[in-house]
């Protein structure tokens, strides 16, 4: 998701550019940018829908001389389509490949909305309701309890989520200044299609698209601010810059501060499941010579976990899928055996111990104080 804000930014640029210029090269640029876009992340999707509506909102205005506008729209779309055309071939040949993803995740075409409308004995417009309030108040009201993030508050401090507000408003105010449409409408596709109308358990992750029009609410709210206390020491006018400096600075500071000295050490970054990955990675790399793990982690965990499988791509192992009726009879004596047991499995180790009774166990915890895993190893079996 993080290609999104690189992508959509550079193409609205472009845009942006062209319409200032008139320049065909503006035009034909976003059209490369957008139709490159489509080769990463799926929410890519989404930028042809914006890149119309923009265009649109633009073009309306000015409907009377819509042949000055057919050039940059044929240079904008010309672009797009060669650069999309190997890929858009593939799609044609494979229409599943295009539309899987979505029928799986829309809470329409997956039958979700009619489930839960079903069990709640809701109506769907209420859900939907529901569902725009919660998402939207994800950035300043609603804490974040999703599996990738998890920071347990809001996605914006306290003073970036107080100035969103007047920013948005601000921007909603003049929304037909084609500027401020852009971002408005920028926004709220990607709450909408990023978020509201697909299944989701808390992923916020869906919402890093709307992190540079956000920014732009943030900056716009501290600007008006400025300007507004500007105005009572009209004496200084270069008092409403020094104060933008200064909440530029103190912002920096609080989330620079939030992420690298709180956050960060949680390491709740992916879930638990990354977790336990980076700290097994980190023990068994702080093991000497060859050794074989044997991991106590089925149905949850695998040894296929993505982090292991980065951490150490040579490692020697196995997973003890079924639960041990007595004592194991599978281990390589040859090699020294690491038994990593997760806490659900602990009961397991009392037969593991009637083989190898002078092992050596290492506990290990989240951050939180619950125990993450512990292992229990032979030197040599």
């Amino acid at each position: 998701t993080v290609a999104d804000t690189l992508w959509a930014p550079l193409v609205f640029f472009l845009m942006v550019r062209g319409l200032q210029t008139r320049q065909l090269r503006y035009w034909a640029a976003a059209g490369i940018t957008a139709g490159l876009a489509q080769y990463f992340y799926l929410g890519m999707r989404l930028l042809p829908i914006m890149v119309a509506l923009y265009l649109f909102y633009c073009f309306l205005p000015e409907w009377r001389t819509v042949r000055s506008w057919l050039a940059p729209a044929a240079a904008l779309a010309a672009g797009a389509l060669i650069v999309f055309l190997p890929l858009g071939l593939f799609y044609l040949q494979h229409p599943n490949e295009f539309t899987g993803r979505l029928q799986s995740v829309s809470i329409f075409s997956s039958g979700w909305i009619d489930r839960e409308a079903t069990l709640t004995s809701r109506s769907i417009l209420s859900i939907l309701l529901e569902r725009t309030r919660e998402k939207f108040l994800w950035f300043n009201a609603l804490p974040d309890i999703s599996v990738f993030y998890g920071t347990g508050s809001p996605l914006l401090d306290a003073v970036s989520a107080i100035l969103l507000v007047f920013g948005l408003t601000f921007a909603l105010y003049r929304l037909r200044d084609r500027s401020f449409f852009l971002f408005v409408m920028w926004f709220v596709a990607v709450m909408l299609f990023g978020a509201i109308l697909i299944i989701d358990e808390n992923l916020s992750e869906h919402a890093v698209g709307a992190a540079v029009p956000l920014m732009f609410f943030v900056a716009l709210g501290l600007v008006k601010l400025a300007q507004a206390v500007g105005k009572v020491f009209a004496a200084r006018p270069r008092i409403k810059w020094a104060l933008v400096a200064v909440a530029v600075l103190a912002l920096a500071f609080i989330n620079i501060k939030f992420y690298f000295g709180e956050y960060t050490p949680k390491r709740v970054y992916s879930g638990r499941g990354a977790l336990l990955g980076t700290e097994m990675v980190r023990y068994f790399h702080g093991q000497t010579g060859d050794f074989k793990v044997y991991f106590f982690g089925a149905p949850r965990d695998y040894l296929n976990n993505p982090m292991i499988q980065f951490g150490t791509p040579n490692l020697k192992g196995m997973d003890v899928a079924q639960p041990l009726q007595g004592p194991p009879d599978f281990v390589d004596r040859s090699l020294p055996a690491l038994f990593v047991f997760e806490p659900f499995r602990a009961d397991e180790l009392a037969f593991v111990q009637q083989v190898f009774p002078d092992g050596e166990r290492i506990d290990f915890e989240q951050p939180d104080g619950q125990q993450l895993f512990f292992a229990y190893k032979v030197a040599q079996p």
